[in-house]
């Protein structure tokens, strides 16, 4: 018997390929060796040239603007929000509210532009200030 095989059309790609000077590779991979990367969410390069791109078009009004942030859901213990500007893959964050204060999975602070978010979003703060928490010097501490 003589069996036939279909192979799918080829789709097209999401990706191009760029290219880009040696010593930017070299800047590039030398910051992605820092704990700064890691907390921004940057694993790669192509996440820090994407990002450099839309930043940089966005700035120049050709690539669309959206909210930094969006809340996700809400939990007992915590608040997801996405962070669109993260790379992809990155941009779930979650606040947890354990202990006496609030705490950034992705940053690993307790006073961070994510948590900054929560402060000045009133859906979010008000309820956790109905549940025991309060704003003191830019960090969400149970009161």
């Amino acid at each position: 018997m003589k069996m036939s095989r279909n192979y799918p059309e080829d789709k097209p790609s999401k990706h191009g390929t760029v290219r880009i000077p040696k010593d930017l590779v070299n800047a590039i991979e030398e910051f992605l060796r820092t704990d700064q990367a890691k907390k921004m969410g940057f694993l790669y390069i192509t996440d820090i040239v994407t990002e450099g791109v839309r930043e940089f078009l966005r700035n120049l009004g050709y690539y669309p603007t959206r909210r930094r942030f969006e809340h996700y859901n809400a939990y007992e213990d915590r608040i997801s929000i996405i962070d669109n500007d993260a790379p992809k893959g990155k941009e779930w964050v979650d606040i947890w509210f354990t202990g006496d204060q609030a705490f950034c999975d992705r940053c690993e602070e307790s006073e961070c532009e994510h948590i900054g978010f929560i402060i000045q979003s009133p859906e979010l703060i008000d309820p956790l200030k109905e549940h025991g928490w309060s704003v003191k010097d830019g960090k969400i501490v149970r009161r």
